[in-house]
């Protein structure tokens, strides 16, 4: 389904002119969109900017301008904002919106329909540019960072690593994090899809317990929390009967010694660490099945 979901998005873009090279924005909650778009972009040999969700206008508008955008796929409530701070994005044309549409925009799914499900993946080489990721958090007007396809393959010896010699049998994968920033994308959601891994796509908004229900309901083996996100599920899971993964990743700041503790408490596993920035992708790693994990050490 997401080859052919992915195949119609490709061609809707395509339609709009967007071609090999030119950028394409992605605002979407995890979810069937999220994964068409993200893969209909990389397939087409267009490049990606990923727009976290929280952003505001003024940081919308800078991302939107200083890539160059041509087209946006983002989720309705993200589309008041878009439509706010696109007018410094000169070269953006086509603003598609899963859900309802809003003057200015059109409706992703009615143009899915409309477009023919058959297209030739475009072959990249290794540096061809495939994502332009800025910071989730800075303020003013960072510079964005552009990578190419082989940066997926340089981050997962530390992923792999890190998620317990990832992938395992079984492995279902699933992460607290906005798809659309950084360490959720490449430490997270594509690898797994890069092994065949299915990825459960919950709510952005879910709180700790929802999350906990979605992880036993999935059988969820393989979660990627932010450390704020793990310390919020570990307080949950502290207070009720919940499943227990295979293995709990975090990063890329720092676990408290009092966190690794409580969730080695709760969950019978000690967390693993993944560090890495924005510039270098995922370097540093630390398992518990194979190596001491010292306080204050990401690892190797």
């Amino acid at each position: 389904m997401l080859r052919l979901l992915s195949n119609r998005l490709a061609n809707v873009l395509a339609a709009r002119g967007v071609g090999q090279g030119d950028r394409v924005a992605v605002a979407l909650p995890p979810s069937v969109e999220a994964a068409a778009a993200i893969l209909a972009v990389l397939k087409m040999g267009a490049v990606l900017v990923p727009l976290p969700l929280s952003l505001g206008e003024e940081p919308l508008a800078w991302r939107l301008a200083d890539s160059g955008a041509r087209a946006v796929v983002a989720a309705d409530f993200m589309a008041p904002r878009l439509l706010a701070a696109r007018d410094g994005a000169a070269r953006l044309g086509a603003v598609l919106v899963a859900g309802e549409a809003a003057a200015g925009t059109e409706d992703l799914w009615a143009a899915l329909h409309r477009a023919s499900d058959a297209f030739t993946p475009v072959v990249t080489a290794l540096d061809s540019p495939a994502l332009l990721a800025y910071p989730d958090h800075a303020m003013g007007k960072p510079g964005g960072l552009l990578h190419g396809h082989g940066a997926l393959l340089g981050n997962l010896p530390a992923v792999e690593f890190g998620l317990g010699f990832f992938p395992q049998f079984g492995d279902i994968l699933w992460t607290a994090a906005d798809w659309m920033s950084f360490p959720a994308l490449m430490w997270a959601v594509l690898p797994a899809w890069h092994h065949g891994v299915p990825v459960v796509a919950g709510p952005h908004d879910q709180d700790a317990e929802a999350q906990l229900g979605l992880i036993a309901r999935h059988g969820v083996r393989v979660a990627w929390l932010p450390p704020p996100a793990l310390a919020r599920l570990t307080r949950m899971a502290a207070m009720r009967p919940h499943p227990l993964p295979r293995v709990l990743g975090s990063g890329p700041e720092p676990l408290t010694g009092e966190l690794r503790a409580q969730v080695a408490k709760v969950f019978g596993i000690l967390p693993h660490e993944i560090w890495g920035t924005l510039e270098i992708g995922a370097t540093v790693a630390n398992n518990a099945q194979v190596m001491e994990m010292r306080p204050g050490s990401p690892g190797r």
